[in-house]
């Protein structure tokens, strides 16, 4: 087995969907999702800052659940550092949280909830199985709501990750910039001429955009999530709306979160209030960071 980060994730209220929707939408939905995590994954698969480039993932459907893995591809001389390790949560929740958008945006609308881990587990056709794969399939549904959080281990990971970025980017040299912006996957910035990538002039600017786009509201930390059994645990929680900008697209989206999860049952209620209460927190959280970064603009 192999050490990598897994996910397994579900729909709330997906029974007797096939009844309420229409099938092929549904259909297209699903592949959506498999293509987006796909193309998430091969544009950071050129990435050649860590010798553990490209990464493997492997995707697999049943039914409303999504399981990915993402596992370094294996090289018998090699052994893939720490930082190595924690930048595979951190793809991970990139994926998990656009996989949040497609379906809570295309339709029909949906909702998830499930878990991300991080261990050894084996990914091969139909043969998922291993440590990760255990404790996900333990914990995904245990959260009152439409919760995608992160187990222990891959929460210290990706705090990990984000702590070794803020020392990079404190630290970075004009001669690093070309190097930690293959590394970190930013996109579109096109400097004048191949001589200036390590000029002083752009070092700002490039470092910028790398610090705002590591700076993100993925996740929020310690976050008081309810479960089932009425008690509530402090964990690291997916932020659905991080990438929104627009104060009115977030609102669409909390609204849409709002009619999806609808009905006279009280554990219906109860899902509806707790989610609710997620979104309205990162709502703030997007709104601050959006008070306080400004996105660079692009060459």
């Amino acid at each position: 087995m192999r050490e990598g980060a897994f996910a397994l994730i579900d729909c709330l209220g997906f029974k007797g969907i096939w009844r309420r929707t229409d099938p092929q939408l549904l259909l297209k939905k699903l592949l959506e999702v498999e293509e987006a995590v796909r193309q998430q994954v091969a544009e950071r698969e050129e990435l050649k800052f860590f010798k553990f480039s490209p990464v493997e993932a492997r995707i697999r459907l049943l039914s409303d659940t999504v399981a990915i893995s993402l596992q370094y591809k294996h090289k018998e001389d090699l052994i893939p550092s720490e930082s190595d390790k924690n930048w595979l949560v951190m793809i991970m929740c990139l994926l998990v949280v656009k996989i949040l958008d497609i379906f809570i945006t295309d339709e029909p609308p949906l909702v998830l909830r499930g878990c991300i881990s991080y261990g050894e587990h084996i990914s091969e056709g139909n043969f998922i199985v291993g440590q990760a794969v255990d404790d996900v399939a333990e914990h995904m549904n245990i959260a009152e709501g439409a919760f995608v959080w992160l187990l222990p281990k891959a929460a210290t990971r990706y705090e990990s990750h984000r702590e070794r970025m803020n020392e990079l980017l404190a630290s970075i040299s004009p001669e690093a910039v070309k190097p930690a912006i293959e590394y970190l996957g930013v996109r579109n910035y096109h400097p004048p001429s191949v001589n200036e990538w390590g000029s002083e002039a752009h070092r700002e600017e490039i470092v910028a955009r790398i610090r705002y786009s590591q700076s993100l509201p993925i996740v929020i930390s310690d976050y008081e999530m309810p479960l089932k059994s009425g008690a509530r645990l402090r964990c690291a929680v997916l932020n659905p709306l991080s990438f929104y900008t627009s104060s009115e697209k977030r609102k669409e989206i909390i609204e849409q979160y709002s009619k999806v999860i609808s009905g006279n049952q009280i554990d219906i209620w109860l899902k509806h209030q707790h989610t609710m209460d997620l979104l309205e927190v990162a709502d703030q959280i997007c709104s601050s960071f959006r008070d306080t970064h400004v996105e660079p603009e692009t060459n």
